[in-house]
């Protein structure tokens, strides 16, 4: 099944997209809270499950800070 991708990014140096399945932003106390599931797509708009396993922590964060600045 095809996705259209969010936006555009890069793992382990492969284009790839981005599908922003939720995204909460919580703030019921001082800090925010932010629900974020996100999956990666080949530049097809295909699942790209085998490139998720390259993700590292660092790239995760990554993502993260991207999705926030799309979802802003």
């Amino acid at each position: 099944m095809k996705h259209a991708a969010d936006f555009e990014t890069t793992v382990a140096g492969i284009p790839c997209g981005v599908v922003v399945t939720h995204y909460l932003i919580d703030e019921a106390d001082d800090r925010d809270f932010v629900e974020r599931d996100w999956f990666l797509v080949d530049r097809k708009g295909y699942r790209a499950n085998w490139l998720e396993k390259k993700v590292t922590r660092e790239e995760e964060r990554r993502i993260a800070y991207e999705i926030d600045e799309v979802m802003a």
